[in-house]
């Protein structure tokens, strides 16, 4: 193999990896805004919102000092909350339902996992 056909079949490749990234950077985009518009019921009102429209509140808890160097600092805790944008009532992200309708222990990972396409994420404090 010549350099020269060596150096064009490196730029074929080169050149068809570039087209294969942008299509998957377009795919990886139109997942995101599609996440984004994933619709969330509210317990209370049964009225639907875009996960986008919505903010989403993470519960934190604070870990006493101990020892020398040990706690004093505050963790994200398994539970969340959203406001409804209807009936303005909180939302639990940890509860017996998922979005299916089975009735499963524990948080609701489908609502956790989509934490990044909500509007904005706060931070609320435990007062205790």
């Amino acid at each position: 193999m010549s350099k020269t056909k060596l150096d064009r079949e490196l730029q074929e490749v080169c050149n068809e990896i570039s087209e294969v990234q942008q299509r998957l950077n377009a795919l990886q985009e139109r997942f995101k805004e599609l996440k984004r518009q994933t619709p969330l019921v509210c317990d209370h009102c049964q009225k639907k919102s875009k996960v986008c429209e919505l903010t989403y509140i993470q519960d934190m808890w604070y870990e006493r000092p101990y020892g020398c160097t040990g706690g004093d600092s505050w963790h994200e805790s398994d539970e969340a909350n959203y406001t409804c944008l209807h009936c303005g009532k909180r939302n639990r992200c940890y509860s017996t339902v998922t979005q299916y309708n089975k009735v499963e222990r524990g948080p609701r990972p489908w609502v956790m996992e989509l934490k990044k396409y909500f509007k904005d994420v706060v931070r609320e404090y435990d007062q205790r």
